[in-house]
């Protein structure tokens, strides 16, 4: 009598987050046919892009991200995937479980924390912030709301400020520095733009207290408002922490160079969650210019390791940053290696629908890779010669077979 067969049993990979780099990650994991059991743990069936927060909260029905299309069913005895939605309330790391708030514990031979990170109101402890302050992630603004203050000078608060000008509010813009990492030409057309959209910009001044109808500033005056939108502050997601992963002071996990956390090898992070050192040494910065190539990069090294091969290092360098000034007007600011702006600089119409085509090319790319199992997404690496063309021929190619 023949003892009996069984198939033996899949290795599994866990994805907890479907940001830019989860789903990068489980795309790219299904476009190199990994034999593995692949399982995208999100709370909510479907996300919203967080580019696009600041067209949220002027008002703009979003569609959501359904997170289906990126597991489109099995693909026979040797590989499968899900979409599991119950939020994680722990691990045990050693055993190689993830907990959840109900149901039985999972498994995982590989696990990514992909969770991101989010607009934190109270940042730097402001009086009234919590309370009285909106986050353009979470909160509505109301439609009566004609008087806003934005409070942030980075990218999210001028994009912010000129969406919610557009709709016909009047919006003071308070911030320590109006665009810090602009070239002063890209600078001077965000000025131009707000001139145009009649946004008044309160430079050098810093928000001391929020309250219900204004914000007091540290000069002593007022500004009497109808809503205070915050974007001035960044926080990670709790999970690293929640799972005993080592983290900096902004609680990102502390990764190696291929993004493997440093104590616990089954262990990955990217895009947000991770403080990864980019050129110059410095983290680089949360975008999904960076969660993208890093949830890729992981499922890559994966794939990798499951086959029996050494992990690579993550390389990356950037190129350029997109702002939209409201729905026809942008700019693109050409970066050099290190993140400083050049004198390279696109604006006005063209810009805007560059930028637009960026925006849904973070949702194509994934969705494709899944569907035609092939790897569609490249990113620009330090040492490329022709970076900036091979880059620019991606993105037309993929632009170029988004899904209707």
């Amino acid at each position: 009598m023949h003892p009996s067969r069984t198939a033996p049993q899949l290795p599994v990979v866990v994805v907890v987050g479907a940001g830019y780099a989860g789903r990068c990650c489980v795309a790219r994991l299904r476009a190199l046919r990994t034999h593995a059991t692949v399982v995208l743990v999100e709370a909510a069936p479907a996300v919203y892009e967080r580019i696009r927060m600041h067209e949220r909260v002027a008002g703009r029905a979003l569609k959501p991200v359904v997170l289906n299309p990126l597991l489109p069913g099995p693909r026979g005895a040797r590989a499968t995937s899900r979409v599991d939605n119950r939020r994680v309330t722990g691990a045990d790391l050693h055993r190689q479980t993830l907990a959840f708030e109900q149901g039985p514990e999972l498994r995982f031979d590989h696990l990514v924390v992909a969770t991101g990170g989010h607009m934190e109101t109270g940042v730097g402890g402001v009086p009234g912030a919590l309370e009285h302050a909106l986050s353009i992630e979470r909160d509505d603004l109301p439609h009566d709301a004609l008087e806003v203050a934005v409070v942030g000078g980075g990218l999210t608060a001028i994009e912010t400020a000129a969406e919610l000008a557009e709709t016909g509010r009047r919006v003071t813009l308070v911030c320590r520095q109006l665009g810090g990492g602009l070239s002063p030409k890209a600078r001077a057309h965000v000025e131009r733009a707000f001139a145009r959209l009649e946004v008044r910009v309160l430079s050098g001044r810093s928000v001391c207290r929020v309250r219900a109808d204004a914000v007091e500033l540290d000069d002593g005056s007022t500004v009497m408002t109808d809503a205070c939108v915050w974007t001035a502050g960044q926080a990670t997601a709790a999970l690293p922490r929640l799972l005993g992963l080592e983290v900096d002071e902004a609680g990102r996990a502390h990764v190696d160079a291929t993004l493997r956390t440093l104590s616990h090898p089954s262990v990955w992070v990217a895009g947000d969650a991770a403080r990864v050192a980019g050129p110059g040494g410095a983290p680089l910065r949360a975008a999904c210019a960076t969660a993208m190539p890093m949830g890729c990069h992981v499922a890559d090294n994966i794939h990798r390791q499951l086959a029996r091969k050494p992990a690579r290092p993550f390389r990356f360098r950037y190129l350029f940053q997109c702002i939209s000034l409201g729905r026809r007007d942008a700019v693109i600011q050409f970066v050099d290696g290190q993140d400083r702006p050049t004198a390279r600089v696109w604006r006005g119409r063209f810009a805007a629908w560059f930028k637009e085509r960026i925006c849904r090319m973070t949702i194509s790319v994934p969705r494709w890779e899944a569907r035609l199992r092939l790897r569609l997404y490249r990113w620009p690496e330090p040492r490329e010669t022709h970076v900036g063309r091979a880059h620019a021929g991606s993105v037309r190619a993929l632009v170029h077979k988004e899904p209707r």
